[in-house]
């Protein structure tokens, strides 16, 4: 089962890494355009009901892969409320 479990935690993670670009260009644009903030809650939500599903099932590398993909989402939501918020 640790098989699966590494492999699962190698897609989390890589999406994590892949997020933080999301970051780097809303940081640089400071404006937010073209995205559904309902999408980006249920996704949100996900990440961490992820944190809580595979720590409850002893995933520890998904759960680790879980934190390090909530963080960055995470950052992103509360970037994309400031922006928004700046617009109005």
């Amino acid at each position: 089962m640790i098989y699966y479990d590494t492999i699962n935690s190698l897609f989390e993670i890589s999406a994590g890494f892949i997020f933080w670009f999301n970051i780097v260009e809303i940081t640089i644009d400071k404006q937010v355009k073209g995205i559904s903030f309902c999408a980006c809650i249920y996704f949100l939500i996900w990440a961490y009901w992820n944190i809580y599903y595979y720590f409850s099932i002893g995933q520890t590398y998904s759960f680790w892969g879980a934190v390090f993909l909530a963080m960055p989402n995470t950052i992103w939501i509360l970037l994309v409320m400031k922006y928004k918020r700046k617009k109005l």
